[in-house]
């Protein structure tokens, strides 16, 4: 069972919610569990911020189970809701949706430039999670739904993944599916939080190509 499948609710590390801040919900995958309690902190105060106890996964989570959703929602109107997901939604997997781990196959894959790469990761059985043209839907469908339960929807572009680009494509694929989500965010006017750019220097400290140490955590909870 992936973490945004677990029965947690909205309840976890979140400041005192006593009716008088402003409700700040922050949905995101790990890299949001990475700075949501910098942000709780500060913000104290300022606003009452919070998030799911999990992992919130790909676009296609947020649509599957709608109930599930509402469990991140809670049963107040938000004043602000931060939302981003990507990172998931770029992974190779298979029927089981199993996900497909360079480091398993690197002895084959080293070497090989990009168009070898992506076939022999096809071969395998693995596709992209989501496709491009699903993603711009899912990140349409999802905003769309946000805004009814949040005064201002905010969307976080997702951030760097080196050891992703250079092992699996050798070219920096996120920025792609950011492109398409600030298309769609256009489209439907939602403001976008680019933590990308911001992230973007940080590069030797996302020691495993992916997370960030308290001191890159940190340079992004101030920019959300």
């Amino acid at each position: 069972m992936m973490d945004w499948e677990k029965k947690d609710t909205i309840k976890q590390m979140a400041n005192d919610d006593d009716g008088s801040l402003s409700r700040v919900l922050i949905l995101g995958d790990s890299i949001s569990l990475g700075y949501t309690p910098i942000v709780v902190e500060k913000m104290k105060g300022k606003a009452f911020v919070t998030r799911p106890a999990c992992n919130c996964g790909p676009s296609e989570f947020y649509l599957r189970s709608r109930g599930k959703i509402g469990n991140w929602l809670g049963e107040k109107p938000w004043d602000v809701i931060h939302v981003n997901f990507g990172i998931w939604d770029h992974h190779f997997i298979n029927e089981k949706e199993e996900i497909f781990f360079y480091d398993q196959h690197a002895a084959e894959l080293d070497g090989l430039d990009r168009p070898t790469r992506i076939k022999l990761i096809e071969s395998k059985g693995f596709h992209t999670r989501t496709s491009p043209a699903e993603y711009a839907e899912n990140t349409r469908n999802i905003l769309l739904d946000l805004k009814a339960h949040g005064k201002k929807v905010i969307f976080a572009l997702s951030t760097p993944l080196p050891s992703y680009e250079e092992r699996y494509f050798g070219m920096d694929c996120i920025a792609e599916y950011n492109d398409i989500a600030c298309n769609v965010c256009k489209e439907i006017d939602v403001p976008v939080n680019d933590l990308y750019s911001v992230a973007k220097p940080l590069r030797e400290d996302q020691k495993d190509g992916c997370h960030f140490s308290h001191y890159g955590y940190n340079i992004l909870a101030d920019a959300v």
